[in-house]
């Protein structure tokens, strides 16, 4: 399994190749085409294969939008530190929270983290180790928490 520091070097390396951080962005780069689909609730969007052989990302079309991008991030995680022939649901296991779930989620976390200008090191403070976290939403509710505060922080220094 990938650490942290892992993760992180690999998220610099792909910022790095598409000169971006934002995760639809990044998607364009790989030629991985983004589709919002109606999904049942529980699913908050997957990494489908395609007829040509590639893959492509439906996302929910139910979530908000600020949320698209994070779920766009995880896939793209998925893809680039998985097996891609490996297509599961971002809540396919919800009884059991896998240590690729918790790599891709943690590869989007970084990555947004670089698009709303939070410190990596704030974001190693919010981000347990693997065996610290039970399931996905508590992880997603500590990082949105931290996102909040991050913009509140922002908006202070923008009227100062």
């Amino acid at each position: 399994m990938a650490g942290r520091r892992m993760i992180e070097k690999i998220v610099h390396r792909v910022i790095d190749e598409c000169h971006t951080a934002c995760p639809l962005a990044i998607a364009r780069h790989y030629n991985i085409p983004v589709v919002s689909l109606p999904l049942p609730h529980s699913v908050r969007g997957y990494m489908l294969a395609l007829d040509d052989g590639s893959v492509g990302i439906a996302v929910n079309d139910k979530i908000h939008a600020w949320e698209r991008p994070l779920v766009v991030a995880h896939e793209i995680g998925h893809y680039i530190m998985h097996d891609q022939t490996l297509f599961l649901s971002y809540n396919a296991w919800p009884q059991k929270y896998e240590h690729r779930e918790y790599e891709s989620d943690v590869f989007a976390y970084m990555l947004a983290a670089h698009c709303y200008d939070m410190s990596v090191k704030d974001l190693y403070l919010i981000v347990p180790r693997y065996e610290d976290v039970n399931d996905w939403r508590a992880l997603y509710r500590l990082f949105c928490r931290k996102l909040k505060e991050t913009k509140k922080e922002a908006r202070k220094w923008i009227k100062t």
